[in-house]
């Protein structure tokens, strides 16, 4: 130990000790960003509600507390099912607006779900020049097979 070195103050912290106080600062944040979001600013546009705070890359909607990000969407999914986004799920919107938080409009989908559902809504464009009749096609159909 080094001279004026205090234990407990100056020296490093365990592993196990550090990620429980990151996960003890990160509970409080999701308390707070859940706080905010219901008491927050609030658009009506039509039936879907709108978060009125700072967005984020694709209009998704952000919260910002303790230096931890929340999407204001799939916070919203989490305290209307009480539970928590199953690891590999989106939160999909039935309405395709991304900054809406209204319960009623959002789902649990995995990719598959979500592109069918952008498919199904016209959203996603089919190109014009398929396989070899597109413009920068380097192999006929022959050569694939």
């Amino acid at each position: 130990m080094n001279r004026g070195q205090r234990v407990g103050i100056d020296t490093p912290k365990p592993a196990w000790s550090q990620a429980n106080s990151y996960s003890v600062r990160f509970f409080a944040a999701r308390k707070d960003a859940i706080s905010r979001m219901n008491t927050g600013p609030v658009i009506y546009h039509g039936e879907c509600m709108e978060w009125a705070g700072r967005s984020r890359r694709l209009a998704y909607r952000v919260i910002t507390v303790r230096g931890f990000r929340f999407l204001v969407h799939r916070l919203a999914w989490e305290f209307a099912n009480g539970q928590w986004i199953p690891e590999g799920l989106f939160v999909c919107h039935t309405c395709d607006n991304p900054p809406c938080f209204f319960r009623d409009h959002l789902f649990l989908g995995d990719h598959r779900d979500n592109a069918l559902d952008a498919v199904r809504k016209g959203r996603v464009i089919a190109p014009i020049h398929p396989g070899e009749s597109h413009p920068m096609a380097k192999l006929t159909e022959a050569q694939v097979r």
